[in-house]
Parts: C-alpha cells; sequence; structure tokens
C-alpha cells in the first residue's frame, strides 16, 4: 500500500463525506468533485462522463469538463470516440483505475488518429481514466489529462483516484440502481432561461450545451441547421452575458 500524507488523507476524507452527504444533483456533484480532486491529484484538464453499455456498444454523454473546452469533449464522446486507443477498457464489470501509458506508447501515439487530432491540438500526452460502474452497470468515466510539460501521473496519483472511484461507482448504483441513459438526463437549468428570458428555441439548445453536445450533434439532434445552432449560441450568450461555453457551463453549474 502507497503512504499518502495526512494532509491529502484529510482531502479524500472530506470528498468521501461529501459525495455521501451532498443532497445536490449529480451535474453539482461530478463538476464539484473534479475541483475537489485537483487538490490531491495534479492535472491540467479533466472531464467526467456519463456512459451507458449495452452489449459490444458503450455510448459517453453529459460530460463536465475541468478546464476544458466542452466542445473538445464533445469529439472525444462524438467523432473520435471510435479512435481512442483504450475503448476496450469499459467492458470489463468492476471499478477500475489506470493510466494509458501503460498501454500505449509513442509509437501508437504518433500514429494514433486520436492522439494526433484530439490529444495534440490542447497540449495533451497523459491520461489517467477510470472506470465508474457497480454491480456490472456501467455508469460513466474520470479522465484526467497532462500535457509532457506536468508529466505522467504517478502510481499515488492511480491509488488515490481508485479509493474515491470505488466510492462514486457505489454512489452511482444507489442513486440509479438499474443504470442511466441519455434520455434520462435531467433538466440542469435550474430557472435560469426565466431569469434570462430564453426563448423555448434557445432552452433546447442551452440544455444540449449543458449535456455535452456539440454544434453538429445539437444540430442533428434539433433537425436543424448547424448555423441555426450557432445564431441560437450566440443569443444565449449575450443574454447570459458570457463569451464561451466554459462560462455558459460554470454560470448553469452554479448560479
Amino acid at each position: 500500500m502507497l503512504i499518502l500524507s495526512n494532509k491529502k488523507w484529510h482531502c479524500i476524507n472530506n470528498m468521501i463525506k461529501y459525495l455521501y452527504s451532498s443532497s445536490e444533483d449529480m451535474r453539482n456533484i461530478r463538476s464539484n468533485f473534479l475541483i475537489q480532486l485537483h487538490d490531491v491529484i495534479n492535472f491540467d484538464k479533466a472531464s467526467f462522463e456519463l456512459a451507458t453499455r449495452k452489449g459490444s456498444n458503450v455510448k459517453f454523454f453529459d460530460s463536465i469538463a475541468y478546464n476544458m473546452d466542452p466542445d473538445y469533449i464533445g469529439k472525444l464522446t462524438g467523432e473520435y470516440a471510435a479512435f481512442d486507443t483504450i475503448s476496450w477498457f469499459f467492458f470489463d464489470d468492476t471499478p477500475a483505475v489506470s493510466k494509458e501509458s501503460d498501454y500505449s506508447n509513442n509509437k501508437i501515439r504518433s500514429t494514433s488518429k486520436f492522439h494526433k487530432e484530439w490529444m495534440e491540438p490542447q497540449n495533451i500526452k497523459y491520461c489517467l481514466f477510470s472506470r465508474v460502474v457497480h454491480n456490472a452497470i456501467l455508469y460513466g468515466s474520470i479522465n484526467l489529462w497532462n500535457s509532457s510539460n506536468t508529466g505522467d501521473f504517478s502510481e499515488q496519483d492511480v491509488y488515490i483516484l481508485e479509493i474515491l472511484n470505488e466510492h462514486l461507482s457505489i454512489l452511482f448504483y444507489r442513486k440509479y440502481p438499474h443504470g442511466i441513459n441519455q434520455k434520462q438526463t435531467v433538466d440542469y437549468l435550474n430557472g435560469i432561461p426565466t431569469k434570462y428570458n430564453f426563448t423555448k428555441s434557445e432552452i433546447k439548445v442551452l440544455n444540449l450545451i449543458c449535456n455535452g453536445l456539440t454544434i453538429k450533434e445539437i444540430s442533428a439532434e434539433l433537425y436543424i441547421s448547424e448555423s441555426t445552432v450557432k445564431k441560437h449560441t450566440s443569443n444565449i450568450f449575450k443574454k447570459a452575458g458570457v463569451k464561451n461555453k466554459i462560462n455558459l457551463t460554470k454560470l448553469v453549474i452554479h448560479p
């Protein structure tokens, strides 16, 4: 067993206490979890996706981003999902944590479409990821990302995330004993539409933005053109007084 400092154990214990005692919705819990996690694991960027698994098909959705553009997360769970070199990881039935560098070397990275087109533009080289699952039900994944300057994750980082991932898996099972899917994802807007006088069309777009969908995905979901989605998004930004999706998501999660 690895030895942690008293300070880190104190933070971990507080995080576990928060998970089981919080009355917030799961989106706020996931967002706050990533913020608190940064106190015990050093990472540059992070995301926390929900997931469902049916047979050989795994679907990720409703991503929470930490220090990342939500559009990039949408691409990760959308067009680049098929090129992810560790997608096989999500077909096991027990909670787990692993480093991508344990499975892919520099040669794989240099030839992988996922690494070249998704990771490199964000200055990402290393990933620590988890499988949030309980009683053979997949609930989601935590992804922590580091640049080459920050360096790869340590065995201590793996150990800490393993502890917390076990509790997250139990928490999700208690709240969703039969699993969760994209249609069950709740509306997280919490009175925001009335406050900012959004139209019905803007509310639909806003909710999908907060569920991690890209402009292309919103266009397909609502059967409207991408230019119309961009127009609604621009109006939403103006009414909410924000300049980008990161600030918009923060506004919705912490109004």
